[in-house]
């Protein structure tokens, strides 16, 4: 299964930004007052901040052992 699009919630949208993009290198395609988008492959990831919400995920990412560097 291919997934087109996930969106999740976030209580801050900095950290994500920081994480995803400044420690994962992920493409921010889209970014709002109250979102941001990601690029992951083929599929999108979005958060939504919802202010005082700590949401707890678990998300895992396959990638090819030749491109692991």
């Amino acid at each position: 299964m291919r997934l087109k699009e996930v969106k999740l919630i976030t209580g801050n949208l900095q950290e994500c930004r920081l994480f995803y993009a400044g420690q994962l290198g992920l493409e921010i395609v889209d970014t709002t007052p109250s979102g941001i988008s990601f690029r992951v492959g083929t599929s999108l990831l979005h958060f939504s901040e919802v202010a005082g919400s700590r949401p707890l995920y678990h998300l895992a990412f396959s990638i090819p052992n030749d491109l692991l560097a």
